[in-house]
């Protein structure tokens, strides 16, 4: 079923994620913004039971940047829906009220109620626009189920707020925060210095969804932030090998590879990817010229000696030089 709540929650984390790199890369970030359901798609949300035949159409007037209106298309050309072009000149009347339907970090919904319509009256009215709705051609109907859509999104909404309460939630937010990883617009989040456990950073994760997409680069790049158990969990042990040793990234707790590999450049170093860790059997002969030429060279490590040994066949080989030229 279609949830217009969970297209605005999407798209406040779209903006979070944006938002982040953009901090990284000195760049401008994205304004928080109102969006404001108007006309028919108000029905979609709208505190009656009806059964009305599916406009694909949502009207809203927002004052987002281009950027969050081209993602907000995208999200709901997920559903089905299309954002209307011309919805901001739906003309609502200026006594109109607006109820709450979505309060994020960077977004805000809320949906137009009928301005001057009481009870009953007001249900019938709405009733008779939908009706209205179904008499269009090729219309596709669907039915709406018993329970307010509003009155979910509201329920969710405490929910995710109680959960932002809890004190394992704010102990990881305000770690990354206070690293550097994260901001946040979200009150009373107090910064925090010290490692957190990997099981709370992991349910935080659940919370907020940055925190996931951030924990394998965490892991890897900076572990210094968590207090690790002595054995870790299947799944964190696997995206761990998977990033260190340079295979196929699974996913990680519903998060896909290419929402969390690229914050492995981000985190720690800028631009550097982890060592991947490779083994080699030498001969004794080998090992005691490895030793000579770490003493003799400005190396400080065997690798440091073979990676410099490797730069040099490298530029001296004609087969790389003609694959260069």
């Amino acid at each position: 079923m279609f949830v217009l709540v969970d297209v605005f929650l999407a798209l406040d984390q779209w903006v979070a994620r944006e938002n982040v790199r953009a901090r990284a890369d000195g760049t401008p970030t994205h304004k928080k913004c109102t969006i404001r359901v108007l006309g028919q798609a108000a029905l979609w949300v709208a505190k009656v039971d009806l059964t009305l035949t599916a406009t694909r159409d949502l009207d809203a007037y927002a004052d987002y940047d281009w950027e969050v209106q081209k993602e907000l298309e995208r999200l709901l050309a997920k559903d089905g829906k299309v954002l209307d072009p011309h919805g901001h000149e739906v003309w609502m009347p200026r006594e109109t009220r607006y109820d709450l339907l979505y309060e994020g970090t960077y977004v805000d919904a809320r949906v137009a109620i009928d301005h001057r319509v009481p009870g009953e009256r007001r249900k019938q009215a709405l009733l008779r626009t939908g009706a209205e709705v179904c008499c269009g051609l090729g219309a596709v109907r669907m039915t709406r189920a018993q329970d307010d859509l509003q009155t979910r999104a509201r329920k969710r909404y405490r929910a995710l707020r109680r959960k932002q309460r809890d004190p394992r939630f704010r102990k990881v937010m305000g770690r990354f925060v206070a690293d550097g990883l994260l901001a946040t617009t979200i009150e009373g989040i107090p910064l925090h210095e010290k490692r957190v456990p990997l099981e709370e950073a992991l349910w935080a994760g659940t919370v907020e969804p940055r925190i996931m997409e951030l924990l394998p680069a965490v892991l890897v790049k900076k572990p210094r932030l968590l207090r690790l158990p002595k054995e870790l969990p299947d799944d964190v042990a696997a995206v761990m090998y998977a990033i260190r040793h340079g295979k196929p990234a699974p996913s990680f707790r519903g998060v896909a590879p290419d929402r969390y590999l690229p914050w492995v450049t981000e985190v720690g170093r800028k631009g550097k990817s982890p060592s991947v860790l490779k083994s080699f059997r030498f001969k004794h002969e080998d090992v005691l010229r490895l030793s000579r030429l770490r003493r003799s060279l400005p190396a400080r490590s065997d690798t440091e000696v073979i990676r410099m040994a490797l730069e040099l066949l490298e530029g001296t080989s004609p087969a790389w030089k003609e694959s260069t030229s």
